[in-house]
This record gives C-alpha cells, sequence and structure tokens, in this order.
C-alpha cells in the first residue's frame, strides 16, 4: 500500500498473525461473546441522565476520575449497506431530515454483520455476540424494556451498529497539541463524500485559523477526529482510503458502550475506539466490457446462443 493511504507504525518482523489476533481477542475477558463479560463490566452514573461501562469496580475508593473505560472486543464484517465511515460521516449525503444536524455534531456510523467465513467466526459465535450486546443492554441500571435507539439493529437483531464523532470541541491548547498528528491525517487534508460535507468543513477549518489568531484562550474549537483504522500488519489506514478499506471487510472492532435516557426511553450507543482489518474487503467485480469485449451478443448477429 502506498505512504499516501497507510503508514506503518509497528516492526512488522515483531507483528501477530492474523489466527493470533483472533485468538487474542476471543480469550478476552472483554470479548462481546464471552458468557463472562458482566462479571467484568458494569454501569456507571455519566451525565445527568446516562451512564457509561467501564472496568468492574473491586476497589470502593476508587474515584470517577480512576475509575476506566471499557473497551468492548468482537469480530465482524462490515455491511456494504448503510455504509457512513466515511471521514466526513454521512454529512450530506442520502436522504436528509428537516432539520439537518450541523457538521460539527457529524457521526461516521456503520453495521457489523455475521463474518461470511467461518475462520472469523460461525452463526452460532455471531449469536453469542449479539446476545452478549443484549446482555449489556438490559443490565444498565434502571432498565425500561422501551428503547429508542438500540445497539442491535431491528427487526432480527442480527446487526451490531456501531458510531464515530466526526469531531471533537477542544481549547486551543488541545487543537495545538493534537495538530502534530500525521499531515495526512489533518482535516486540511479530508477528501468529503459532498459538497456540501467539504463546504462545511473548510467554514470550520476557517474558523479555527481565526480563534488561532485571536487572543481568545479558552475559546471551543472543533478538532477532526479520525478512526483509528489499521491492517493486521500494523499500518495505519489514512482517511481518504477508508471506503476501499472498510466497506466489506472482516474486521475487529473495539468500542465503548453508553446509555442515555431521552423522554423515558433508553438509547444505547457503541462508540468506535479502534478498527482492526483482518480480512481485506472482496474484489468487485470485474467490468463486463473487459471480459467480452464490445462484440454485440450473439443473437443481435444472427447467431444462436449455445447454453
Amino acid at each position: 500500500m502506498s505512504s499516501e493511504t497507510s503508514g506503518t507504525v509497528t516492526d512488522p518482523a515483531q507483528n501477530p498473525s492474523v489466527d493470533d489476533i483472533i485468538d487474542d481477542i476471543r480469550t478476552s475477558s472483554l470479548y462481546l461473546g464471552s458468557e463472562n463479560l458482566l462479571a467484568h463490566v458494569e454501569w456507571s452514573k455519566h451525565g445527568r441522565y446516562g451512564h457509561k461501562l467501564i472496568l468492574k469496580i473491586t476497589d470502593d475508593s476508587v474515584g470517577d476520575n480512576e475509575k476506566t473505560e471499557a473497551e468492548i472486543r468482537w469480530i465482524g464484517r462490515i455491511s456494504t449497506e448503510g455504509f457512513w465511515l466515511y471521514v466526513s460521516g454521512g454529512f450530506g449525503l442520502g436522504k436528509q431530515p428537516p432539520f439537518p444536524t450541523p457538521f460539527t455534531k457529524a457521526k461516521a456510523t456503520a453495521r457489523l454483520i455475521c463474518p461470511s467465513n467461518p475462520r472469523f467466526g460461525s452463526d452460532s459465535d455471531w449469536e453469542d455476540m449479539t446476545l452478549g450486546a443484549k446482555a449489556l443492554m438490559e443490565s444498565v441500571p434502571g432498565f425500561k424494556d422501551k428503547i429508542n435507539n438500540s445497539i442491535l439493529d431491528t427487526p432480527n437483531a442480527r446487526k451490531i451498529k456501531v458510531r464515530h464523532s466526526v469531531f471533537e470541541e477542544v481549547t486551543k491548547d488541545v487543537y495545538v497539541e493534537q495538530q502534530n498528528a500525521s499531515e495526512l491525517l489533518l482535516m486540511s487534508n479530508w477528501k468529503c463524500r459532498s459538497n456540501e460535507a467539504q463546504s462545511a468543513l473548510e467554514e470550520i477549518i476557517e474558523s479555527n485559523d481565526e480563534i488561532l489568531r485571536s487572543d481568545i484562550p479558552d475559546a471551543a474549537m472543533h478538532f477532526g477526529q479520525v478512526i483509528p483504522v489499521f491492517k493486521a500488519s500494523g499500518d495505519l489506514v489514512f482517511p481518504n482510503n477508508f471506503e476501499k478499506a472498510l466497506r466489506g471487510a472482516t474486521v475487529e472492532i473495539c468500542a465503548a458502550i453508553s446509555h442515555e435516557v431521552i423522554q423515558g426511553s433508553d438509547n444505547f450507543y457503541a462508540d468506535i475506539r479502534y478498527i482492526t482489518i483482518l480480512d481485506d474487503p472482496p474484489p468487485p467485480p470485474s467490468s463486463p466490457s473487459r471480459k467480452r469485449g464490445f462484440e454485440p451478443p450473439a443473437h443481435l448477429s444472427g447467431k444462436r446462443r449455445r447454453i
């Protein structure tokens, strides 16, 4: 892969094999399909009406700032349908709501389905993961059994939904520090999927630049957050190559789970922390014109077609 789409972050000689990675995920105490998952995590109050999933606390003296987010792991295939893991999310694409969300609140989303290759999991393994997701949601304190937004996609609850916030609101100091990332990760090099998103991005960059030039120390700025996506080799996949690398790929997903009560209904979210590509997407079908050239079909040439 060229340096324009990925960057090597580890020594290839020390990389684990794909089978080693699969084994590490399945034996993890935070594996979504583990029957003992609930023994290792618990819900912690977050905000006024919500909770976040954390590692189970065994010491009562642990303060709020010492609580560790539980990063849940599983293996699935990223569905080609409902794929919005673009650097700009789904902003400006598809059917737009009557009151569109501003670009600064945009989400990149996808649905995970059962892997097609049994090497990465069987139907039974996938059922364990969907049951694990259901058990996590039902274990939240005060669960109302009235879910407005579920981690599991309806109607058959066979898909697991994940999301990523495209932007984070930060202070000037944090913004300057985060600008030290690789140049290909910076917002100024993003290629958005829609003209609307590209224009909105330019406005955000311009606003950030104005704040940097100002003397206002605590002004809010918007930093573009790129999903950490890795090849099994340890290579980092850059955002402008996400669709080619992820759509239809079999991956490890690591996500944080949160809960929020809105108007008396439970809402659950799985926010991506990183993605590891275990198996590339299948290649697209070759063009019919390349297969047969541009000669007319036999029946248009007065020839009988043999079956």
